[in-house]
C-alpha cells in the first residue's frame, strides 16, 4: 500500500487532462469508471469536472485514501475487486479510464477484462488511458499483460481511435526506481455497441 500513499500527491494523468484538452467530453450523464484507481487523482480530476466515479481498484485501503482526499463523497463510489474477477454493468460509463494500470491483468483474464471494460462504455463513450508495451522493462513478468499496437486496435475494434501513441523513455516508479518504459496511449471513442 505504500506504492499509493506515494502516488497520493501525484496530479491527473496526461492522456486524462490530453482528453479534456481535444474538448472530446460532450456527455450530459457524466458517468465514469476509473480502473485501477490508486490514491485517487484521476478520480478526484473527473469528481471536479462534475463526473459521477465509480472507482476501481483491488486494494480497500484505497477508501480511506481517497475519501481523505476530498470534501463531498456523494457522486463516488468503489469496486474492490481484482480486474481478472471484475464485473461491470453494460453501458454504464460514459468514460472508462486508466492510467498506468491495466497491465496488472493477468494475461490469461486479460481478454474477458478487455471485453468487461468495453462493454461498460456507452455507444459515443470514451475510453481514455494507457497499456503497457513488449518492450517495457517490466514485460518479463508473465503475470502482467503487455501488448502492441496491432492488439490495441483489436481491443477497441468497435471503437474509432482518436489518438493512438506509444512513447519510450525511461523514468522513475512509484517506488523510486529507473526503469525503461514503453507505453501506449489511446482516446477512443465507442461507435457500436460490443
Amino acid at each position: 500500500m505504500n506504492i499509493i500513499k506515494k502516488t497520493e500527491l501525484g496530479k491527473s494523468s496526461i492522456i486524462l487532462e490530453k482528453f479534456f484538452e481535444m474538448k472530446l467530453d460532450n456527455t450530459t450523464l457524466k458517468r465514469a469508471i476509473d480502473l485501477g484507481c490508486g490514491s485517487g487523482n484521476d478520480t478526484i480530476y473527473l469528481l471536479k469536472k462534475n463526473y459521477f466515479v465509480t472507482a476501481v481498484d483491488k486494494e480497500n485501503d484505497v477508501i480511506d485514501i481517497i475519501k481523505n482526499r476530498i470534501s463531498d463523497t456523494s457522486k463516488l463510489k468503489f469496486i474492490i475487486e481484482k480486474f481478472e474477477n471484475i464485473k461491470l454493468e453494460e453501458n454504464q460509463a460514459d468514460l472508462v479510464v486508466s492510467n498506468l494500470s491495466i497491465y496488472f491483468c493477468n494475461p490469461k483474464c486479460f481478454k474477458k477484462f478487455c471485453n468487461e471494460f468495453t462493454k461498460s462504455i456507452s455507444p459515443n463513450g470514451y475510453f481514455v488511458g494507457n497499456f503497457l508495451g513488449k518492450e517495457d522493462e517490466w514485460s518479463k513478468d508473465t503475470n502482467r499483460t503487455f501488448v502492441n499496437e496491432k492488439e490495441i486496435k483489436n481491443i477497441f475494434k468497435n471503437f474509432k481511435i482518436i489518438y493512438l501513441n506509444e512513447k519510450k523513455y525511461k523514468k522513475l516508479t512509484a517506488k523510486g526506481n529507473m526503469k525503461f518504459w514503453d507505453v501506449y496511449e489511446v482516446i477512443a471513442k465507442k461507435t457500436i455497441t460490443s
